[in-house]
């Protein structure tokens, strides 16, 4: 007697949707992990350079100086010449986690820092950078940074800083650059602007009179954030840092950028 024949049964495809759906959902978690991985290799070196390379007034050596005056904080720059060739300044922002090296952007590749760290690697986080049009020891400085939120680097603390609130947190900003005296700024304003809106990218081309006019009678009465600064003792002599980041894509749009202006104490 011949074996009862096994009923045919027809392949059902469905079946196979969510093996498909487990295997993409492991291929995106890989080049996830593979495009972020170097960014949060850079956080950690970032790290070891900010406990590396600052010399505190708290480190005065271990002794106190007879006239009581503290050592003001400065950088080890023979150290950070080694370690990052590439910086030409550091900049330490108080009410923030804003304690990093600044590149200089060329003006021949102006967005390199844009996608590539501060030793010149590809990386989502990029690096601080200075205007190409500005020098470290300038009257006028442009310091650009990603707002990074899945590693909170960068000007992460700085994207909702054109809101009074958190603008009210902001301290004071430091800018170090090597073979000169540590320049302390003070916050004063700060604004959201379109990307594309050209001023702020004209600064660096004005004379000083006309950057002082600009910030009066243009940047400050569109502030949307100001301190108690007396801003009638801005002068064409009085040196100005912006620093300049993302607003945060989810709420305000991909083309929306915090500008926030200091001021240098004197």
């Amino acid at each position: 007697m011949l074996p009862p024949v096994t009923p045919y049964k027809r392949f059902n495809p469905v079946k196979l949707i969510p093996i498909a759906i487990a295997i993409s959902s492991l291929v995106a978690v890989a080049i996830g992990a593979w495009i972020i991985a170097p960014d949060f290799i850079a956080q950690a070196s970032y790290k070891g350079l900010t406990s590396d390379l600052h010399i505190s007034s708290n480190n005065n050596q271990g002794s106190s100086s007879s006239s009581g005056s503290e050592q003001e904080d400065s950088i080890n720059w023979q150290a950070a010449n080694e370690k990052i060739p590439a910086a030409s300044a550091w900049l330490t922002v108080d009410g923030t986690s804003v304690d990093l090296p600044v590149a200089q952007a060329s003006q021949d590749n102006p967005d390199f820092y844009l996608s590539h760290d501060i030793w010149g690697n590809y990386s989502q986080s990029g690096a601080l950078f200075l205007d190409e049009f500005c020098t470290p020891q300038g009257s006028s400085l442009i310091v650009y940074g990603h707002k990074m939120n899945y590693a909170n680097s960068m000007f992460h603390d700085l994207g909702d800083k054109a809101d009074q609130a958190a603008f009210n947190d902001l301290g004071e900003a430091r800018w170090y650059v090597e073979g000169y005296k540590t320049a302390h700024f003070v916050p004063v304003a700060a604004t959201r602007v379109n990307a594309y809106e050209s001023d702020l990218r004209n600064v660096p081309h004005m004379n000083d009179k006309d950057r002082s006019d600009w910030v009066k009678n243009v940047f400050l009465p569109q502030a949307t954030a100001r301190s108690n600064y007396d801003v009638s003792t801005i002068s064409p002599n009085t040196r100005i840092l912006f620093l300049v980041t993302c607003s945060g894509y989810a709420r305000y749009g991909q083309d929306a950028r915090t500008v926030i202006m200091y001021v240098e104490k004197l």
